[in-house]
């Protein structure tokens, strides 16, 4: 039965690196940032990761990253409405207006229902009423 012997073993070896990938992968799903962070470094070209990875560097207060994030998701996919939205906020909270209004009608453009873009756009008017 030394056939027997090397199924068993087989098995086991594929069950323990089986264990192992899985162990590893959980890591990666341990929280919301490092599932984005994971996605993002296996695929840099995709914009919705780096928009969402930005977003979670948002909220936890990380602005200078979810800057930088929201600037790859523009570069990356110039379609997603929100990248160009929360882009344009991110400028808006730099004082730099004139980027902020191009990044805000470009998300309007992609889509007229984004609320937080019109608002900041009227915002930006008033800014720039109060400079005159």
């Amino acid at each position: 039965m030394p056939g027997l012997s090397f199924r068993i073993i087989l098995s086991l070896v594929i069950v323990a690196g089986l264990a192992a990938v899985t162990i590893a992968r959980n890591e990666v799903w341990r929280s919301e940032m490092a599932l984005w962070d994971d996605t993002v470094r296996k695929s840099p070209n995709k914009g919705r990761a780096h928009h969402n990875l930005g977003r979670i560097y948002d909220r936890k207060g990380y602005f200078d990253e979810a800057f930088a994030q929201y600037q790859a998701a523009v570069a990356a996919d110039p379609t997603i409405a929100r990248a160009h939205e929360s882009l344009g906020i991110s400028y808006v909270s730099r004082n730099q207006f004139a980027l902020a209004q191009r990044e805000l009608e470009a998300a309007l453009r992609l889509d007229p229902h984004l609320v937080d873009a019109r608002t900041f756009l009227q915002y930006i008017g008033g800014q720039e009423n109060r400079a005159q």
